[in-house]
């Protein structure tokens, strides 16, 4: 989130609502456990009845299909509807990339949900003593290990991972 534009995350943010049906519908047909209601799904245009076509069919994205366009350098192949939806979380989240706290909150809430999840870390939570690195002689004021820090995992070390 740090390093990602305003235009950039809303971009993405974008793709992702132009994607939502199609790959809701896929998922959806790799939880079907009967292989012949999977099959449907592959072979729609072969189906006799034309409800069962429509139900079968492969769901089109939102904004855009890119069938029957021909695409050119700098001009979108969305429709009104796409346009429109990125002009305004455009607006929105630019309102809030405005506000510090807001911008806290978000960065703070995708490091709770990163972490929470194992999500493309490159990062893991140091175990130490929070009172310091020195020995602590008083059985009393002995913790169990605290996360003290955060440290960089690089390529090759354990729990690192590449997200590919």
């Amino acid at each position: 989130m740090d390093i990602m534009t305003l235009n950039q995350f809303t971009t993405k943010v974008s793709i992702l609502a132009n994607q939502e049906d199609p790959w809701a519908q896929e998922g959806k047909i790799e939880r079907i456990p009967d292989k012949d209601e999977r099959d449907k799904y592959k072979n729609y245009a072969n189906l006799q009845s034309a409800a069962d076509r429509s139900k079968y069919a492969p769901k089109s994205t939102r904004f855009s299909n890119g069938k029957g366009v021909k695409r050119e350098f700098g001009v979108s192949i969305w429709n009104e509807e796409g346009k429109k939806f990125c002009s305004t979380i455009n607006e929105v989240w630019r309102e809030a990339f405005r506000d510090k706290k807001v911008q806290s909150w978000i960065s703070v809430a995708w490091e709770m949900w990163v972490i929470d999840n194992d999500f493309c870390r490159h990062w893991k939570n140091k175990k130490g003593n929070k009172r310091g690195g020195g020995h602590i002689d008083d059985e009393d004021e002995k913790d169990e290990e605290d996360e003290v820090g955060i440290e960089l995992l690089l390529e090759g070390d354990e729990g690192f991972d590449d997200c590919r």
